[in-house]
């Protein structure tokens, strides 16, 4: 936390260089990113993605080792079960927003797609650039720390899981700025991800549906084609909570079921090592 609050105090300068400096301004520009305002997504994303780095040096300063445990039972992160995972979190979300545009449209008789006054794609396409490179980093950091770290570690004293998946699931939430509806979707998808992170014995699964869903919301928010370029806290509502949480589920049966077929282990050994990753049948 500490690295984050550094990387963010290093790059809000280019806040005030960008727009008026002042505590409120600086506050209220990362409180809530605008796609049209790129710095404000550069400081916000670097800031989350530095954790990352935070997670391995403060497991180092500690004696803790080896560092890969955080990813997995393979002690290391199993790159081929995260790729896998990113075809249906792809395909969930592309559903999920398009349900929820259609909605939104049919919901409200008269009432058009369409980018809102003074939209400007060369902020719109700067944003993306820095989305497309940070999230990713941005994704996995949250994950290694909520679903990682506080997980585990709640996890080596709790034996149920329920403890474990919830509480790093409340401080998640807790985070964002929305109304009730919009905290219940990220409860939902931290209750989510921490028991896919239990049930496959790593962060991958957790880490794809993360990546997939900030990338969309993003890209969306930049295209300008909902009228609107920043998340509002009171855009969703109980349908769109319905909706999030259909998908959401049919991701999890789709990871697990990927998970399965697969040759990853889901527990390490006695000794805490991994075990051997078993070779397909022929």
């Amino acid at each position: 936390l500490s690295l984050s609050a550094l990387v963010q105090t290093l790059l809000t300068p280019l806040l005030a260089v960008t727009g008026s400096g002042t505590p409120t301004a600086v506050a209220a520009r990362l409180a809530g990113p605008d796609t049209q305002d790129p710095v404000a997504i550069l400081v916000t994303l670097a800031s989350l993605a530095s954790w990352l780095l935070a997670v391995p040096a403060a497991m180092w300063s500690v004696g803790i080792s080896p560092i890969g445990r955080v990813a997995s039972v393979a002690l290391r992160p199993r790159w081929s079960l995260l790729l896998r995972c990113l075809v249906p979190a792809a395909v969930v979300l592309a559903v999920i927003e398009a349900v929820s545009l259609g909605l939104s449209v049919w919901g409200q008789p008269g009432a058009e797609l369409g980018r809102p006054a003074g939209f400007d794609a060369g902020l719109a396409l700067w944003s993306v650039l820095i989305v497309v490179l940070l999230v990713p980093l941005q994704a996995a950091g949250e994950e290694v720390v909520f679903r990682g770290v506080l997980l585990q570690s709640l996890g080596a004293w709790i034996k149920n899981p329920i403890i474990p998946i919830v509480v790093p699931t409340l401080i998640f939430a807790s985070l964002h700025v929305y109304d009730v509806w919009g905290l219940a979707q990220v409860a939902v998808l931290g209750v989510l991800s921490g028991w896919l992170a239990w049930r496959t014995g790593g962060l991958e699964a957790a880490i794809s549906l993360h990546i997939v869903n900030n990338l969309a919301v993003y890209l969306l928010l930049a295209s300008g084609i909902t009228g609107a370029t920043a998340q509002a806290a009171g855009a969703a509502g109980p349908l769109s909570l319905v909706i999030t949480t259909i998908g959401l589920l049919g991701y999890a049966w789709a990871a697990v079921a990927i998970f399965d077929r697969g040759s990853w282990a889901r527990w390490s050994s006695a000794h805490g090592t991994s075990a051997p990753e078993r070779t397909p049948a022929r």
